[in-house]
């Protein structure tokens, strides 16, 4: 493998260079998927700043993709879509569950906010998700994604990255689309997916619901479960745990400016010790929008979120953990004024109040608490101001926590579009408590704070797009997290972790020919945790490569048949037990090939093609020190894919 030629990535490369420019396609200004290069990096995102802007001067590092990128990616859930993602990784927690790094800082522990539809996706006891055979890729109509903190506008949860998830609208047919999804590998089935969605609209009431069920493996092979310095070491074999199960609905009612959103979520992730956790989430959100007139906008929301994370089967022998009942309610009002000569004034105000049962206490500390609250009220605002010298932004958020007091939060950027080229210089910080669940164990757990710096300049033509960004990130008091071998919970703040580096995206298009690229280039800054650092290696951190490449290539055939080549680089790795023994993990390469065809008129979407062409098995490796050895993915895999889409019952 380590000879293997990246054919997508010379293609790609070769045809960047060499494609002249030429006129787009006939667009259709109702599909964000027909729109051309330049429409659609001036169609407005709201992630930054929660003001419409386009893509080129928000205030922040963002990524934006369609439903038609992400057909091109052999994605079948989040995991498949975010490694495309320049500066975003995959790593494994505890019991494996797989969650996000953000340029190298681990998000799991509640620092990165996943929304889908409005609803936020955390569970308010540890502050994060899993994601491993989660979140179906084929219901996603576009993701926005913002590298860098989030917190004025979103809080705490927010403070590595955003990810907004929108699923298919109600404004476009067709009415009734079913997807289904399968995946097989030398032992079977490995993935499998089914979801259905509509959309209708009646005047001025719409309807949009989906329905999603899957079932996943993800990792094959022998692990090593390793205590303090190797001892104790037991191998297990992953074969002998079932795949996680995943049900998924929403359904999302507008009637003119009021929105009514639910979304349920059932969640099963089977681990290496023949324990089933359960996980299960319902979250109501009622909104509305008020136009006082043509300058002034007041936005309002309450929000109901019930979650049982990290729950254990009741046909589980292990109880060592205790099991969770969390409750959040919420209101959030946000205030848009218009101003004349180029003004944008944004204020804002949420509360939230949070409440943890114990369902059953843990038999080895029966003095814990059976019941746990806390209330959070946050005030922020926001200045954005156009002139001929470029755009200038000024936010802040203030914080009152019922445990820990008084934050206050700024945000300062400047952005300039000067042609087809466009400068972005930002500045960010970010507090987030520690959730409810580091309070129960550990009270005297303090706050985290974030600093970023970042800057970005980018080039936009009708064929062409390329932005090259820079990051300074500066993590203070993290709170970490480890388990013993014995499986205990442990937190803790220690000093300090930071991470630099430079991410490139470029994307191309030549009438129907299209192609990608990115490049992440990650090294630690000042990391003083030990957990994260590797011995006499202080240029790599654990888990994270500091090399990562992604490219595909779309090439049309015939017929409305179509080819995508895709390529994807790891450079070397490191694993590292709590011994603090370094392991490396060799760089890796994965391609794939995928052969794709439309029927217009009958609705019908055929894929197939090859995950993991040459069978690598990608390593997922833990994300921090710990006692869990990496473990491989599944390998070369057959997928094959049909959407039925309806545009009439």
């Amino acid at each position: 493998m380590k000879h293997l030629i990246p054919l997508t990535t010379i293609c790609t490369l070769l045809l960047s260079i060499g494609l002249k420019a030429q006129s787009p396609a006939t667009e259709n200004p109702d599909s964000l998927d027909s729109l051309s290069l330049e429409q659609l990096m001036d169609v407005k995102v709201t992630i930054a700043t929660l003001s419409e802007q386009s893509a080129r001067e928000t205030p922040g590092i963002v990524s934006v993709l369609t439903r038609k990128d992400i057909e091109k990616l052999q994605a079948i859930d989040l995991v498949d879509v975010l490694r495309w993602v320049p500066g975003l990784e995959i790593a494994h927690d505890v019991e494996m569950a797989l969650s996000i790094s953000v340029r190298g800082l681990w998000g799991q522990e509640g620092k990165v906010l996943l929304i889908i539809d409005g609803h936020e996706m955390q569970e308010t006891a540890y502050g994060g998700y899993q994601l491993a055979g989660r979140y179906p890729s084929s219901t996603i109509e576009r993701i926005e994604i913002i590298r860098g903190p989030g917190s004025v506008a979103y809080g705490g949860n927010a403070a590595l990255s955003v990810i907004n998830i929108t699923t298919s609208s109600a404004e476009k047919s067709p009415l009734i689309q079913v997807n289904a999804q399968g995946r097989i590998n030398a032992d079977g089935i490995s993935r499998s997916r089914l979801n259905a969605e509509s959309a209708f609209q009646y005047r001025n009431f719409r309807l949009k619901a989906f329905l999603s069920a899957s079932q996943s493996r993800y990792g094959t092979g022998n692990i090593v479960l390793s205590g303090e310095s190797g001892r104790d070491s037991i191998t297990k074999n992953l074969s002998e745990s079932a795949g996680t199960r995943d049900l998924m609905a929403g359904v999302h009612l507008n009637w003119k400016k009021w929105d009514l959103k639910w979304l349920g979520n059932q969640y099963e992730h089977p681990s290496y010790r023949k324990v089933t956790y359960q996980q299960n989430m319902h979250s109501l959100l009622l909104s509305n929008t008020w136009n006082i007139n043509e300058r002034l906008e007041l936005k309002s929301q309450a929000n109901y979120k019930y979650a049982t994370p990290w729950n254990v089967a009741k046909d589980s022998a292990n109880e060592y953990l205790d099991n969770v009942r969390n409750f959040r309610l919420g209101f959030r009002t946000i205030l848009r004024y218009q101003a004349p000569k180029h003004l944008e004034l944004t204020a804002g105000a949420e509360v939230y109040h949070d409440d943890q049962d114990f369902i059953n206490l843990n038999p080895l500390d029966p003095n814990r608490p059976i019941h746990f609250m806390l209330q959070n009220l946050s005030v922020f605002s926001q200045a954005l101001y156009k002139s001929v010298i470029g755009t200038f932004t000024a936010g802040a958020r203030l914080d009152e926590n019922s445990f820990f007091g008084t934050f206050f939060v700024p945000r300062f950027g400047y952005t300039k579009i000067f042609g087809p080229w466009h400068l972005k210089l930002l500045y960010s910080n970010a507090y987030r408590t520690p959730s409810l669940y580091n309070l129960k164990i550990f009270p005297e757990t303090r706050p985290e704070f974030l600093e970023t710096f970042e800057t970005e300049i980018g080039y936009l033509s009708k064929n062409h797009r390329v932005s090259v960004n820079m990051y300074l990130n500066n993590l203070y008091d993290p709170v970490i997290y480890t388990q013993t071998s014995g499986g205990f919970d442990t937190y803790r703040n220690d000093t300090r972790i930071g991470s630099k580096g430079i991410e490139l995206d470029y994307y191309g298009q030549y009438e129907q020919w299209n192609w990608a690229f990115n490049y992440a280039y990650t090294l630690p800054h000042e990391n003083r945790i030990e957990l994260f650092s590797l011995i006499n290696n202080p240029n790599n951190f654990v888990a994270f490569s500091k090399h990562r490449i992604n490219a595909r290539l779309n090439i049309p055939v015939i017929s409305g048949w179509s080819i995508q080549l895709t390529q994807q680089f790891w450079s070397e790795r490191f694993s590292q037990n709590l011994g603090l023994v370094p392991i490396k993990i060799e760089a890796q390469w994965v391609s794939g090939l995928m052969f794709s065809k439309k029927w217009s008129q009958s609705g019908w979407m055929l894929q197939a093609g090859v995950n993991d062409l040459f069978n690598t098995r990608l390593s997922t490796i833990q994300a921090f020190s710990g006692y869990i050895s990496p473990f491989r993915s599944l390998g070369r895999e057959l997928v094959l894919s049909f959407t039925k889409s309806l545009d009439r019952l």
